[in-house]
């Protein structure tokens, strides 16, 4: 570390390294917790990748992990982790769901489900495909319908029902299954491998709403399933219309991959590869929280989510579970400017082209004249902002294009070829909410050939019209 620097009007504290670049630190309180395993602590989470989350009816926490299933007495702030580390069976627990009786069912990837004692934590079975009419040991969601019966499905399964009525197991055929949800009394919901599908709770008769999509997990919310994908963003199919509306990086999301998704106070959260997002289903405009505790280097785990009883959001993530109330999460709005990292011409720098005098820093250019055999142009920019979200960039050059380009992450523009004439580059920079909040602009010079210009153009003609005479 060579120098440290102390903002006390942001509150901020700059870091400046050898060889890790420059870091900063926000010293005010952050609304997000998150938890994490804590090196040679076994009172902690016991695995930072978290699958699931739950938060038993006594108001403990439990975290299905690719290591043991963690639990957290919340009264005495203990952990305790069972099935880690195992090598006679699979480790890694992917779902979990409490029945009406207290008691935490948990999938698990390979070796099946088990059932415990919330209270006591206690082991009280374990079903395999061996033990009972589990079609597979594979169980990827464990869903509690409105009638208390228990829905297990996975991507090897059968859909299994356990009864809470009759206390048996109850095979509805095969389907590759990754979250369940309730449309209604009378049908469920799957997010599967090949779309949206709909199950009868009694006769078993399968219906597919949208195909060809890949699902990670829904929300039904009023007469929308919102359907998290890979690739295609969040999807929003209509029961009643039957109509199908997308919402993606263009319109304002941080990744087209998205894992995760809850309801809270008529907002959706949405957890994607590249972090956080609310979208109001009102009118599907979208806001970006990823530069919160950094969430833009946490990737969200699929249908990893819980909404606990203080109203507070938890989600699983690669690097722990992250924990927030809704309403004190701020979006102050962002600052920041547009930087000329480097012009390059003919795949040079300018700093090296010995006709370019610059009497400023490339930065703070704004004129550039070139020759006529010098147009092919590169401009890298970067964002400078005391905020870590993800920028995007638009530009138009002036008198080069009709319009401006499609918001973007490219951080290198460039333009071949160019005529030669008067031009000026604009670039406006946004925050992860597709708010522009910077521009600038720089103005080009093609200077043309000699052949080209209007003295050699007047002469040539004179010249023509002489020898005409002659």
């Amino acid at each position: 570390i060579y120098d440290i620097l102390c903002d006390r009007e942001t509150n901020t504290v700059w870091v400046c390294t050898f060889t890790g670049g420059v870091s900063f630190f926000k010293q005010s309180k952050s609304p997000v917790t998150l938890i994490q395993h804590r090196i040679n602590s076994s009172n902690s989470l016991y695995n930072n990748h978290v699958n699931q989350i739950l938060e038993d009816r006594q108001g403990n926490l439990w975290c299905a992990t690719d290591n043991g299933l963690s639990h957290l007495d919340t009264k005495n702030k203990q952990w305790t982790t069972c099935h880690q580390d195992e090598k006679q069976q699979s480790k890694v627990f992917l779902s979990l769901c409490e029945d009406d009786d207290g008691r935490i069912w948990a999938g698990t990837f390979s070796s099946g489900v088990y059932l415990f004692d919330a209270k006591t934590g206690r082991e009280i079975a374990h079903y395999t495909r061996a033990t009972t009419p589990l079609a597979s040991d594979f169980a990827f969601d464990i869903f509690k319908d409105s009638e208390g019966n228990i829905w297990i499905g996975g991507h090897q399964n059968d859909i299994i029902v356990y009864s809470k009525r009759e206390k048996t197991f109850r095979s509805y055929g095969f389907q590759a299954v990754s979250t369940f949800g309730e449309l209604d009394s009378a049908k469920m919901v799957m997010a599967c491998a090949n779309g949206l599908l709909t199950i009868d709770k009694i006769s078993g008769q399968v219906d597919t709403l949208v195909a060809n999509q890949v699902v990670n997990d829904l929300l039904v919310y009023r007469n929308d399933i919102w359907m998290c994908t890979n690739g295609e963003g969040l999807l929003r199919y209509n029961v009643k219309d039957k109509t199908l509306m997308k919402i993606t990086e263009q319109s304002g999301l941080n990744s087209d991959y998205v894992y995760s998704i809850l309801l809270s106070d008529g907002f959706l959260w949405v957890g994607t590869e590249q972090g956080l997002c609310r979208v109001n289903p009102e009118d599907n405009t979208v806001v970006n929280y990823s530069s919160l505790l950094s969430l833009g280097n946490i990737m969200f785990n699929r249908n990893a989510n819980c909404r606990l009883r203080d109203g507070r959001l938890a989600f699983g993530t690669s690097n722990g579970v992250i924990m927030f109330n809704p309403s004190e999460v701020g979006q102050s709005p962002f600052e920041g400017r547009i930087f000329f990292q480097d012009i390059l011409v003919n795949g040079r720098s300018i700093r090296d082209l010995h006709h370019v005098i610059l009497n400023t820093s490339l930065d703070k250019l704004t004129d550039l004249s070139l020759k006529y055999n010098q147009n092919n142009l590169a401009v890298e920019i970067l964002p400078l902002s005391s905020e870590s979200g993800y920028f995007r960039f638009s530009w138009k050059m002036e008198g080069q294009d009709e319009n401006w380009s499609q918001i973007s992450g490219l951080r290198k523009l460039n333009y071949t070829n160019i005529p030669a004439g008067d031009y000026k580059l604009q670039i406006r920079m946004y925050d992860n909410s597709m708010m522009q909040i910077a521009e600038r602009s720089i103005r080009i010079h093609i200077t043309p050939p000699f052949w080209d210009a209007w003295w050699f153009k007047t002469i040539f003609l004179f010249v023509v019209l002489a020898i005409a005479f002659i």
